[in-house]
């Protein structure tokens, strides 16, 4: 490259460092689209179904949820009936003594709705497998500093992994609040590839973010959840997608996978999750 060339590149390198104006480039509506969140797990609690209507790219106009529709969670043996909350329009609720078990292939379907507006109901399914979990059997935390500006405790994990490589998604609790409470803060991993997890370091909490910084007595609770495939590659694609893009230059967006089906009028997903918890109380 010539010098005359290198003084081209920097000053544009330099123009757009110093680009601060907001920019909404102007994007044409599409259909809509039935939009799935939902899941089951081992957990006996009351399982939740959300529906809701795609909007457009920069979505000002409030969510528009889905009444009225037919919602089911079956295996090879039973069928779970959801209902409507009467308090929350659009979301589908089992029994409060439902739970999933190992190994099991869940369906939910999803009938009596008419997306496209055409009088003509259609019908939505979507598949997903329960894996085995990991036993999560103690945790431990450690104080540790990176440098001056990175200072709080790591988080050591002891336990066994199931047969199968599998996925997890971490939840983590301090005091009771849930501290990874947005799809871009969820840590997973893929193919943890050992038999035992021998104080493996899974999250580091820095005292520079308030959430995050642990005082004497406080109490932290992990929950690894043991995910499918399918789920963790929409889970990497949602965070692709959405967030922070690097480099600056990066390639065209992409559609997120789904497995609701048919996937060219829907998107979203119904996971099934087989959850392990425990638990450790700040001494330091």
């Amino acid at each position: 490259m010539n010098m005359k060339k290198t003084i081209y590149f920097t000053a544009f390198t330099l123009m757009l460092l110093g680009c601060r104006e907001k920019i909404e480039w102007p994007l044409d509506s599409t259909y809509q689209r039935l939009v799935v969140e939902g899941s089951i797990s081992t957990d006996t609690t009351s399982h939740t179904v959300i529906l809701s209507k795609s909007t457009d790219a920069y979505g000002r106009q409030p969510i528009e949820y889905i009444s009225g529709a037919m919602v089911t969670i079956s295996d090879s043996i039973q069928t779970f009936y959801l209902s409507e909350d009467p308090q929350q329009k659009g979301h589908y609720r089992t029994q409060p003594n439902v739970y999933g078990v190992v190994g099991r292939t869940y369906t939910l379907t999803i009938e009596q709705v008419d997306i496209d507006g055409d009088g003509t109901y259609e019908t939505y399914t979507a598949v997903t497998r329960m894996v085995k979990p990991f036993r999560l059997d103690y945790l431990k935390l450690i104080p540790f500093q990176f440098s001056t500006r990175a200072k709080g405790h790591l988080l050591q994990v002891y336990g066994q992994v199931p047969e199968e490589l599998t996925q997890y998604m971490l939840h983590v609790y301090k005091n009771n609040q849930l501290i990874t409470d947005s799809i871009h803060e969820v840590p997973t991993t893929n193919n943890i590839d050992t038999n035992y997890v021998y104080g493996d370091i899974f999250l580091f909490f820095n005292d520079q973010q308030e959430d995050e910084r642990i005082a004497p007595n406080d109490t932290i609770m992990l929950e690894m959840l043991a995910i499918d495939l399918d789920y963790y590659n929409f889970l990497r694609g949602v965070d692709e997608e959405y967030g922070p893009k690097s480099p600056l230059f990066s390639g065209p967006s992409a559609n997120i996978p789904t497995n609701v089906q048919p996937s060219s009028k829907a998107m979203g997903y119904f996971a099934a999750f087989a959850i392990s918890r425990a638990s450790i109380i700040n001494t330091k």
